[in-house]
C-alpha cells in the first residue's frame, strides 16, 4: 500500500469513529495522517538514499 492510499482509508476510519464517539481512536488515526503527510513532503526534499519503506509500505 502506498501512503496515498494509507492517507485515504485512514480518513475514512477518522471520520467513522469521530461519529460513533471514539474520539481518543480518532485523534490517534489523524496524528498517523499528519506523519504520512509529512513523510510525503519530506521524501523529495532530501538527497536521493537508500530509505527503508515504511511498515506495510510497497513501492508505487
Amino acid at each position: 500500500m502506498n501512503p496515498d492510499k494509507a492517507i485515504e482509508l485512514n480518513k475514512e476510519s477518522e471520520q467513522s469513529l469521530r461519529k460513533h464517539k471514539f474520539i481518543d481512536h480518532a485523534d490517534a488515526i489523524q496524528l498517523g495522517i499528519e506523519a504520512l503527510k509529512r513523510e510525503k513532503e519530506y521524501r523529495p526534499r532530501t538527497e536521493p538514499r537508500n530509505f527503508d519503506l515504511l511498515p506495510g509500505e510497497t513501492p508505487e
